[in-house]
C-alpha cells in the first residue's frame, strides 16, 4: 500500500488480524491465481514495472464486480482504462 487512508477509511494489510473491521489491503501478487467476488483496483502506478501483466493479473481476479479508483494522470497514462473510462456512466 502506498496510501495511508482510502475513501475517508484506513486501509489494513491482509496479514494484520487484528484489523479486520477496516478496508483489507492486499497487492495482487498475494491472489493470483484465485478469484474474489469484489475487487477494488486502487494506489495505481502506470510506472511500475510489467504495468500492463500486472493490471491484467488484478483486474481478472473479480467474478462479481470490478472497480478501478484512479487519479486523472494516471488515467491518462493507460490508453484501456482511458476508453473505458469514457464508458462509464458517471464520474468521481
Amino acid at each position: 500500500m502506498h496510501v495511508k487512508e482510502l475513501g475517508g477509511c484506513k486501509p489494513a494489510q491482509a496479514t494484520d488480524l487484528g484489523k479486520r473491521d477496516r478496508i483489507i489491503c492486499d497487492t495482487f501478487l498475494r491472489y493470483k491465481g484465485l478469484e474474489r467476488p469484489v475487487v477494488i483496483v486502487a494506489d495505481v502506478k502506470t510506472a511500475a514495472e510489467r504495468y500492463g501483466v500486472r493490471m491484467n493479473i488484478a483486474i481478472s481476479r473479480a467474478f462479481g464486480a470490478l472497480r478501478v479508483v484512479v487519479p486523472q494522470r494516471e488515467l491518462d497514462r493507460d490508453e484501456i482504462l482511458k476508453r473505458v473510462a469514457g464508458l462509464s456512466v458517471g464520474s468521481i
